[in-house]
């Protein structure tokens, strides 16, 4: 959690993201990754196809 004697730390991050990707008063970001998966054996297959065309779960 942010502490408070980080604000200008803060703030540089925050300003940061809102001239690289035009996010306003954002100062974190989160990422994931696709776990390979067996498809499941029903009609539900299709749900778990990613984008590039294999069958995964998102880890984040």
């Amino acid at each position: 959690f942010p502490a408070e004697d980080d604000v200008e730390k803060w703030a540089k991050i925050k300003e940061s993201f809102r001239l690289r990707q035009g996010l306003r008063n954002i100062i974190g970001a989160i990422d994931g990754t696709h776990i390979p998966i067996i498809p499941p054996a029903n009609d539900q297959w299709n749900a778990y196809v990613n984008r590039k065309c294999w069958n995964s779960i998102v880890f984040q």
